[in-house]
């Protein structure tokens, strides 16, 4: 007996609003699409804090340490670790003078 007080129907497509003021589907009722809920301004306060706790870490990390860092990082890209190698090489081990003479014979130059 849904039709007697204004109810709803089966198959009608979707909520309609009902004849009284009171239970059904309401303009503006519920949470507002795109706002977030108790777990996910619970995570995102996770990730400020883990970042702003990463930063004072690093605050005083030379640049070089920072590209060691990143170099030595698993989940940095191959490519990237290879321009962190070629920038870092000179300041970390002296260059060996190359030499294309034999062994025994002297240097020219």
């Amino acid at each position: 007996m849904a039709g007697q007080h204004g109810g709803f129907r089966k198959g009608a497509g979707g909520p309609k609003k009902m004849a009284g003021k009171h239970g059904g589907f309401r303009e503006g009722a519920g949470r507002p699409k795109g706002s977030r809920n108790r777990a996910t301004i619970a995570r995102e306060a996770r990730q400020r804090e883990a970042l702003a706790a990463a930063r004072a870490e690093n605050a005083n990390l030379m640049p070089i340490d920072y590209l060691l860092q990143a170099l030595r990082d698993p989940t940095t890209s191959p490519g990237r670790r290879a321009n962190i190698a070629k920038f870092v090489a000179p300041y970390l081990e002296y260059r060996m003078r190359v030499s294309r003479s034999r062994p025994g014979e002297p240097n020219k130059g």
